[in-house]
């Protein structure tokens, strides 16, 4: 009973003045914290026990972090962009490579910031999904796919051009005309990133393909005259039957006076420049008409003395012509360039055309999908039946991505009479 009772008293918490014999009370002592005892001169210490690291705010940060890169690439290349031609190659590769990097990483934190708002109202009452909802997780993914997606759609641009065959069945063609074939090639984007080693390379496959024709529509060049001018010179050295013909694209108005351009293709690559004109090519007698009109760009642009003129490229070519192939460098501008035939009551039978790169980049492809009236392949206008093709282009514009190497591509087009064509 008495162990009893002295464990009791022991126990007994409440009473303060109970003394156990043989048992000293415990004395504490509090030392001062680790942040009051930091060395003032240790700077690792220093940031280790002050900055308390916030996971949840990364993403904020590496989202600004991407734009200040963004806009130092901005800056680089602005500064070296063509304003120093003999900036080194690998470094403007570096500079584009950073930009399409950074769109496809905004777009991936776009992408799941829209899903993790969505996710917050539909399930704000039942158990949160991690996968939908976390921004660790996601910031990784998006970082993850950026440069996956870079790197690869660089590997692409990198391959030798693909080399697509199509023929097609024109209306009224003249049998002397049959199996004319025509080389189209689409922005070839002599610039930053395109050198001469490219437009050389280009030139040799298309000499391969022994074309009647050469056409190349649009945006040959995307820079200055005095800087880019003597990387283009290889196209004089395309070979065909009948020449090569020149439309202009909006990336010849864009860096330099556009008449320089035009002078310069005409005195320097043994080409035709078609500006709202045309030039007929005969056979055995028969004629076939190849037209070209200035740029949509430079209307939209209100360039002094440029626009579109389809009636007055088409006045090149006379009634005695039976089928006219008109270049237009923009899908935008073969729609009005439809809705003018039909109002001059004039038809042209093969419409060829470029600039969409076929959307580039995948996260840029539902746009360029949606703002261009055609975007990539053969079409058919129902209502004359003109044929229009949009070519992916054999290169690429800024940053030096494709989706797939095949959408760097020269067209061969072999023409055919069609079985019901009334022309003897």
């Amino acid at each position: 009973m008495a162990m009893a009772k002295e464990a009791s008293t022991f126990f007994d918490l409440s009473n303060e003045n109970v003394e156990t014999p043989g048992l000293k009370p415990l004395e504490l002592e509090i030392e001062d914290s680790p942040a009051e005892k930091m060395p003032s001169k240790n700077p690792f210490l220093r940031y280790r026990h002050f900055y308390q690291v916030d996971y949840r705010r990364q993403r904020k940060k590496l989202f600004i972090l991407g734009i200040l890169i963004f806009d130092v690439c901005l800056f680089l290349a602005a500064r070296f962009f063509l304003s120093k031609p003999n900036f080194y190659y690998f470094g403007r590769m570096i500079i584009f490579l950073a930009l399409g990097a950074y769109f496809h990483l905004f777009a991936f934190l776009l992408i799941f910031f829209l899903i993790e708002r969505v996710s917050n109202l539909l399930i704000r009452r039942t158990p949160k999904f991690y996968i939908l909802q976390s921004k660790t997780l996601h910031t990784v993914i998006a970082i993850g796919l950026a440069l996956f997606l870079t790197l690869q759609g660089f590997i692409s641009t990198l391959q030798r051009p693909t080399i697509k065959n199509l023929n097609l069945s024109i209306q009224n063609l003249p049998a002397e005309f049959e199996n004319f074939t025509i080389a189209l090639v689409s922005d070839i984007h002599t610039g930053p990133t395109v050198g001469r080693s490219r437009v050389e390379e280009i030139v040799e496959i298309v000499n391969q393909l022994d074309a009647d024709v050469v056409t190349i529509a649009g945006d040959l060049v995307d820079g200055y005259v005095d800087y880019i001018g003597d990387r283009v010179l290889p196209i004089k050295n395309l070979k065909s039957k009948y020449g090569t013909f020149i439309a202009l694209g909006n990336h010849e108005y864009i860096h330099e006076n556009v008449d320089h351009w035009i002078k310069f293709f005409g005195s320097n690559l043994n080409a035709t420049v078609l500006v709202n004109s045309g030039t007929v090519l005969k056979k055995d007698g028969k004629e076939l008409c190849i037209a070209g009109v200035d740029d949509y760009f430079a209307e939209t642009a209100q360039i002094e003395g440029h626009k579109m003129d389809t009636e007055k490229a088409l006045s090149s070519c006379p009634s005695s012509v039976s089928t006219t192939i008109l270049l237009v460098h923009q899908p935008n501008g073969v729609a009005k360039v439809l809705t003018t035939l039909k109002k001059i009551n004039k038809k042209v039978d093969l419409i060829l055309s470029g600039h969409t790169h076929a959307g580039q980049m995948y996260i840029v492809w539902p746009v360029g999908y949606l703002v261009n009236h055609f975007f990539y392949g053969l079409y058919i206008y129902p209502e004359s039946g003109t044929q229009i093709y949009v070519s992916s282009g054999v290169n690429f514009w800024g940053p030096p991505i494709k989706m797939l190497p095949s959408l760097c591509e020269i067209v061969k087009i072999r023409l055919h009479k069609a079985p019901n064509s009334s022309l003897a």
